[in-house]
This record gives structure tokens, sequence and C-alpha cells, in this order.
């Protein structure tokens, strides 16, 4: 129509059907950069969320670790060895163990005499509390020779959790079966990835702070008219209250017989609907080829969209080589 319109008052004579054509085209081609946009956005929204997801789980390895003196490998590690061995809630417990050990190493706590009593030490060669990565073996390898009361025993005053036990009794050569197949699989995130993570989810928390600023911003400018609606909408209540009452009771009766009637109408419609499912074979039978009628409906449309837009750029193209003036017009 804008080709037409200005065409008419540069006055040039041409050829309609190729203007036609050019319009037509363009209407075509704008159909489908709506579908392509819209295809994009979804598929930006769909990448975001997995991004989102993902530097959210690379976030907690990163903030787990740093409370439990380990990397966000070595925390996500000890993770897939708790899924592969069942032993619920073994990661989390990690934090009471290192609490005990802490108090040990300062000769103090509830698990200094245990971890003596099996000859595990508290203290490394310089003096200092040992890392969790360090003791886990060793405590998993006094497990295996104790008796399933003194493993449960050991764990209790060691802060790990009953579950954990199911790991622990691997010994240290099934916690390093189980370290390295993690490793074989990919798994795991270095430090680097780790921060950027990290820094990527404060970004998205500091975003949550300016939005929800930006609403109470809005809703306080909001305020004083919706107070004002508000009390108009009470007065009047107030000043017509019995009439409402009165109103209400006829409306709710209206809805109720309406509801009657189309419960009716609904359960008649549900008797031939079943009954022409059971002439099909059944509702499975039924429910399978109406999946199939519907994927290939979507095939089709998604296909003619395809060959919508194809179709749209042959045609302008078509049209700007046979008329001069849509070369002059696609140049400006």
């Amino acid at each position: 129509m804008i080709v037409r319109e200005l065409i008419t008052r540069l006055g040039f004579t041409t050829d309609t059907k190729a203007v036609k054509s050019y319009d037509g085209a363009m209407k075509d081609l704008g159909k489908s950069i709506a579908v392509v946009t819209g295809a994009a956005a979804a598929a930006g929204a769909a990448l975001f969320g997995f991004m989102r997801a993902e530097a959210g789980a690379a976030d907690q390895s990163a903030k787990l670790g740093r409370q439990l003196g380990l990397t966000a490998t070595e925390v996500e590690a000890l993770q897939f060895a708790e899924g592969q061995t069942g032993a619920e809630g073994f990661t989390a417990s990690l934090g009471n163990l290192q609490s005990r050990l802490a108090e040990a190493a300062r000769g103090t706590g509830r698990a200094k005499q245990a971890l003596e009593d099996y000859g595990i030490q508290a203290l490394d060669a310089n003096g200092k509390s040992r890392s969790l990565i360090d003791v886990l073996p060793e405590i998993a390898d006094q497990m295996q020779a104790m008796t399933e009361g003194e493993q449960a025993d050991l764990a209790r005053q060691l802060g790990l959790s009953p579950q954990a036990l199911l790991l622990m009794r691997e010994g240290s050569a099934g916690l390093s079966d189980l370290t390295r197949r993690f490793e074989e699989l990919g798994g795991g995130i270095d430090q680097a990835d780790a921060a950027a993570a990290e820094e990527f989810n404060d970004t998205l928390a500091e975003m949550g702070v300016v939005i929800s600023s930006i609403r109470r911003a809005v809703a306080v400018q909001f305020l004083p008219v919706a107070k004002e609606l508000a009390e108009t909408i009470r007065d009047w209540f107030i000043a017509n209250r019995e009439i409402v009452k009165q109103r209400m009771s006829r409306a709710i009766d209206v809805v109720s017989s309406a509801l009657r009637v189309f419960w009716g109408f609904a359960t008649q419609v549900m008797r031939v609907v079943d009954g022409l499912a059971q002439t099909m074979g059944g509702w499975a039978n039924t429910l399978k080829i109406v999946g199939i009628a519907l994927g290939v409906a979507f095939g089709v449309k998604a296909v003619m969209a395809v060959f919508s837009m194809v179709a749209a750029v042959k045609a302008l193209t078509v049209a700007m080589w046979a008329n001069p003036v849509g070369l002059i017009v696609l140049a400006v």
C-alpha cells in the first residue's frame, strides 16, 4: 500500500500487477518474519533459563565449597558419589564433620576421643586442622574394619548422616573410584568458571532488587488513587448494601440455573463422546489417534510457514526486477 501511494504521488506509470505482487510479497514476508521472531524469542527465553539453572548449580557448589574448604569440583564429585551410593544427606552433613574436626584439632569436642580411638589424626603435619578431602578416605577405611554398630556410632559422633554410611563403607578405594568416574564423565567446574557463575547469579539478584524498587515506586505513586477508589467503592456499598444483597441473590440463582443446564448438556455430550471412543477401540486408542492427528497438523503448519517465507522472498525479488520503481524504492 505504501509503495502504491508513493508511485502515485511521484506520477510514475507502472504495471499494477507487479506492485500488487510486491505488496503481497511484503505481507507474506512480514508474517514469516513474525513467526521467526517469535521462535527466536522463545529460543532466547529457553537459553536464558538454561543458563540461569546451570549458573545456579555452579554457584551453589562454589559457595558450599568455600564453607567446607573444598573446590566446586570436589563438592560436585562428592555429590555424585552420594547419588551413586544412595547416601542421602552425606554432603549436607559434611559441615558437621568439619566442625567436629576443628573442635578435635583444638583438643575439645565429642569427636576428639572417637578420632583418637581409631587412630585418626585431627591435625596435619603443620599442626593445622586437616581438610575434609584429606581425612574422609581415612575415616572410610577405618569404617570398613568396623561392625555396623561401631560404624553408626562413629558416624553419629562425627556428625555424619546415617545414610552417609552407604558411601563411607566403600572405603577410600570406593571414594577414589567414584571420584575418578566423575572426572571421566566430564564432571566438575574450574574455579574461574565457578566464579563467573557466582557473578552472574549475583547480578541477577541485584536486578531483582532493581525491579522490586521500580515496582514499589510505581505502586507508591498509585496509592492515593487506589485509596480514593477503594473508599468510593466502600462508601457506595455501605449506602447500597441492601440493594446489592438482593441483586446478588438473584444473580446467584441465575448462575445456579445456568450451571445445572450446562452440566446436563455436558453430561449428554460426554456420553456421545464416550460412545464414539468405544467404537474406536477405547479411550487409549482414541487418544493415540488424536495425538497423531495433532502431530501431523503441527508438522504441516511448520512446513507451510517455511514455504510461505520462501514464496514471499521469491515474489519480492520478481516484483523488484520487473519494475525499476521497485528497485528505486528498495535503494531508498
